[in-house]
């Protein structure tokens, strides 16, 4: 590699470097944001939890189980949540993943499986055993993932509806800490474990809220503001996962980067050094070249005149030997 090539390599990574750092640096910043959201989500959502327990305890009702369907033949709506943008990794991949094993394990079909895909790269790469029945962007404004909420939800009730699914599940990657992993929870119809373990939650007030409401429409309306907030709230983790393992894959990258700079640097001294070598050997040998050729015109004439008993004499203007 000649050192024009180094050098263009250098500057090269040293471009891409700043790039990546950049990129870093954004993916840094957007996670608080997406974390404080769903902090308030999960606040909001505990509060319709407890009208769900008031609920209960003021009419008797109880989310419906599953139908017994035989195992390999049961029909779901799977939401999967990936990103729209790369450099993450396996982060699609791994949802997909754990969605199928636990769609498997559970008895579902994976054929009879309705995907609605939150997220570009995700629908590309659902491709291994089934395609994707809908697809929808995701958004970094976190004023608008209820709105998205509402429309993978209005989704939903149609393949739910058409298909006759006998459930829905939601499928995303959650940050715990410095660790990213995937989750996949039940969101339709409300799961058993959930309602058991919220029957064990003791009321926080001296009474009980009075419900004048019919059932019917208390539980429409609780149902579709903890669907929408539960969709929203995964959405909201999905997205802070997504720029958490973006800057985890920055921070590699740019350690590589750097890695392969010194490495550069390295190979540019030598081949500097290596340049200089070929310059001062190519000056040596030009020296050496004229001192021979200058030593051979002087022999001749010097030999001549001493055979005619002649002493040379030497012209101080001229400065050579006549």
């Amino acid at each position: 590699m000649t050192l024009q090539q180094v050098s263009k390599r250098i500057k090269t990574t040293t471009d891409l470097r700043g790039i990546v750092s950049t990129m870093k640096m954004l993916s840094s910043v957007s996670v608080p944001p997406f974390e404080k959201a769903l902090a308030s989500a999960k606040e909001y959502g505990q509060t319709l939890e407890d009208a769900f327990l008031a609920l209960a305890l003021n009419t008797g009702w109880e989310p419906p189980a599953l139908s017994p369907a035989p195992a390999g033949k049961r029909r779901a709506v799977l939401i999967a949540i990936g990103s729209d943008n790369g450099l993450v990794g396996r982060f699609n991949r791994e949802v997909l993943k754990a969605a199928d094993r636990f769609l498997s394990e559970h008895g579902y079909d994976l054929n009879a499986v309705d995907t609605v895909c939150v997220g570009r790269r995700l629908a590309l790469t659902d491709r291994r055993t089934r395609s994707a029945t809908a697809v929808f962007a995701t958004s970094n404004n976190i004023k608008e993932l209820p709105a998205l909420a509402a429309a993978i939800l209005l989704k939903t009730d149609e393949l739910t509806a058409g298909h006759k699914a006998e459930a829905v599940f939601l499928a995303y990657q959650e940050k715990s800490g410095t660790r990213i992993h995937p989750r996949v929870i039940q969101l339709m119809p409300l799961s058993r474990t959930w309602f058991d373990t919220l029957k064990k939650r003791k009321w926080g007030g001296r009474m009980q809220p009075m419900m004048s409401a019919p059932k019917t429409d208390l539980l429409a309306a609780f149902s579709r503001e903890y669907l929408t907030i539960a969709v929203a709230g995964t959405l909201t983790a999905s997205l802070a996962a997504e720029h958490y393992t973006r800057m985890l894959n920055m921070q590699q990258a740019e350690q590589n980067i750097d890695e392969s700079l010194e490495t550069l640097n390295l190979t540019y001294q030598q081949a500097r050094q290596n340049a200089i070598t070929d310059e001062l050997t190519d000056i040596v040998s030009g020296a050496e070249s004229l001192t021979k050729q200058s030593s051979k015109r002087r022999t001749p004439l010097l030999t001549k005149h001493r055979k005619k008993g002649k002493t040379p004499v030497i012209d101080s203007n001229r400065k050579e030997k006549i």
